[in-house]
């Protein structure tokens, strides 16, 4: 005995036979009764055991009639037995004319008693003057409804609806039929489909709960629609409906029983009243009908080698194609293409380096990208200069002339060679090298944040010693977003001063990280700068012997040498003479120098 309002077993009892059924013979648990199999009926109060007594015949079901303080027990024959609690004896039995007695039953509002048998006949019997009153005969209506397939039906559960007017039966045959006391015709039949005795029948909620061996359905009483079903992994011996809630509790053939709970159908027992907010997080998705199954065309079936499969239970023909178990055209589909899996692992290796390669910066994305600057500079020229003259004339309308001078504007800074950009410009790949650089900062700061998360909220847990709240998360989340702003700051910067537009002193067009200069700056050396040769065809000046030559090199701020068809002729100034080369040295280069010269040539040389 279980007490829900404490969720807590209040005792436990154990009895010498199986239990078949039981009924409570007070308003709480101080008074029961129990039928078991060995044909005894065993009486318990508060304390425990109080009396047990023994049936003529084996018993299958008991019901108790409280107006009259009587214990109804029916099983095998045509005989039920009546027990007088307020005289403690027998009173004589109820004979029916079934062979053997199924179930037993009592209507609360005005106290029919209900007897099905194993022949598919249903008695009614008044109470107040016992005697039978009507009978139903089930196997002939079942065989009217179903062509004859309910010859062999037997009367296995039955429930009364409590308005005094309706009832529903359960048969061997897995039918459930639902009459109204004024017909001989039920008003609904609803088949289980799995052909096994329904062995429980219940009405709350306004519903049909019924249960065989294998399921639970739960259906609307008025056009028989399913509204649930449940078919469990064990057998199911019993169900119990928590009253005016979506709560089901079910004995199955294991120790354990199992509950479910529907919101749809009910709310949640005031014992267990968080389901209600522990369902709606975890609403279910509606699934396909078709989720286990291929869609395939006839086609694909021709190329499987399945085309003779078109008629048979394994393709369900739908639309222009059919329906195909997943697992099978898994199976068929990896004997006719062995190497499926080996192209489909290569494909996704393409994939990857195709998506990592786009984030890469090509030459042609290059030429996108600068006409798409060059658009931008444009429209951006043309605002400036809308709103400028916006602010002149603020009365000024925009007419269609001023529209085609902006567009006629546009197209001639589109085709200025000032605006176009180069790609293969220094600056523009320092640009593209500092951005995958940033790629890779990004990531090492991606999973350094995460790192710092954990941490943190692993520091909070060990000083407060209890799980976090969703708003201690939320400042959490709050902390580290704003780090890693400012983290995005600092590598902007970091950004800027890799480019070279911050350091035009650099000749390697190489990005580096930037560095501060420790060499001392060393005092400039004397430049020498040379001038363009001048080339002469003819000399303009006469030939002169070597001696007149000689006599002509007489000062020492203007010296001139000739050899042959050779002039050079060099000035120079009074510091720069000690790196000048020796009177004589050049004499010497002159006289070796006139070996067959080709044309007549000068050459000036001008040091500063």
């Amino acid at each position: 005995m279980y007490d829900l309002d404490q969720l807590s077993m209040k005792f436990e009892r154990h009895i010498d036979a199986e239990v078949l059924q039981f009924q409570f013979l007070s308003s709480d648990f101080t008074k029961m009764v129990f039928l078991q199999t060995d044909r005894r009926l065993e009486f318990h109060a508060s304390f425990g055991k109080y009396h047990s007594l023994r049936i003529p015949k084996a018993g299958r079901d008991i019901a108790y009639h409280q107006q009259t303080c009587e214990v109804l027990a029916c099983g095998t024959g045509s005989e039920v037995y009546r027990l007088n609690l307020e005289r403690g004896c027998f009173v004589p039995p109820l004979s029916t004319s079934l062979p053997n007695i199924n179930v037993c039953g009592i209507e609360p509002l005005h106290q029919l008693y209900m007897f099905g048998g194993d022949d598919g006949v249903v008695e009614c019997w008044d109470s107040r003057a016992p005697k039978n009153v009507g009978t139903l005969n089930i196997t002939q209506i079942l065989n009217q409804h179903t062509d004859g397939e309910g010859y062999n039906t037997a009367i296995t559960s039955q429930r009364f609806f409590g308005d005094g007017i309706r009832f529903g039966l359960g048969t061997s045959t897995g039918y459930c039929l639902l009459f109204d006391l004024r017909a001989n015709r039920p008003f609904l039949i609803k088949d289980h489909q799995y052909g096994l005795p329904i062995h429980t029948l219940k009405y709350e909620n306004d519903m049909i709960y019924s249960a065989d061996k294998k399921i639970l359905k739960i259906w609307d009483h008025h056009d028989g629609k399913v509204l649930a079903h449940i078919e469990p992994s064990n057998d199911v011996n019993d169900i119990c409906v928590v009253k005016n809630t979506g709560m089901v509790l079910m004995a199955l053939e294991k120790p354990e029983m199992e509950g479910y709970y529907m919101p749809s159908i009910g709310p949640a027992p005031f014992w267990c009243s968080y389901l209600d907010n522990l369902t709606e997080e975890l609403e279910e998705k509606e699934t396909s009908v078709y989720e286990d199954y291929r869609f395939v065309m006839k086609d694909e079936l021709e190329r499987l080698g399945l085309g003779n499969m078109v008629g048979t239970p394994f393709l369900k023909a739908y639309m222009h194609g059919y329906f195909m178990d997943a697992q099978l055209f898994k199976k068929v589909q990896s004997l006719a293409d062995p190497d499926a899996y080996e192209n489909y692992k290569k494909e996704k290796v393409k994939q990857k380096l195709e998506a990592q390669s786009s984030s890469r910066i090509t030459s042609t994305t290059a030429k996108d990208r600068l006409n798409q600057l060059r658009l931008d500079m444009a429209r951006r020229f043309a605002e400036d200069k809308m709103k400028k003259e916006a602010e002149t004339d603020n009365n000024r309308i925009v007419s269609a002339e001023d529209v085609e001078e902006t567009k006629e504007e546009i197209n001639k800074i589109l085709q200025d060679p000032l605006y176009s950009i180069d790609p293969k410009m220094k600056d523009r790949r320092e640009m593209i090298h500092a951005r995958m650089e940033l790629e890779k900062l990004k990531k090492k700061q991606k999973k350094e944040l995460s790192r710092k998360r954990k941490q943190m909220i692993e520091e909070i847990v060990a000083k407060q010693g209890r799980v976090l709240t969703e708003d201690q998360l939320q400042r959490v989340d709050e902390q580290i977003l704003e780090d890693e702003f400012e983290q995005e700051k600092e590598d902007e910067e970091q950004i800027s001063q890799l480019s070279k537009s911050n350091r035009p002193q650099q000749e390697d067009s190489r990005i580096t990280v930037p560095f501060e200069k420790t060499r001392k700056t060393q005092p400039k050396k004397q430049k020498l700068e040379f001038y363009n040769y001048v080339e002469e065809s003819q000399a303009k000046t006469p030939i002169k012997s070597f001696g007149e030559r000689l006599k002509s090199m007489t000062t020492r701020d203007d010296a001139s040498f000739h050899s042959g068809d050779l002039e050079v002729t060099a000035q120079f100034n009074a510091e720069s003479s000690k790196h000048l080369p020796k009177r004589d040295q050049l004499v010497s280069d002159s006289r070796t120098s006139r070996k067959k010269p080709k044309q007549n040539t000068k050459i000036s040389l001008e040091i500063n």
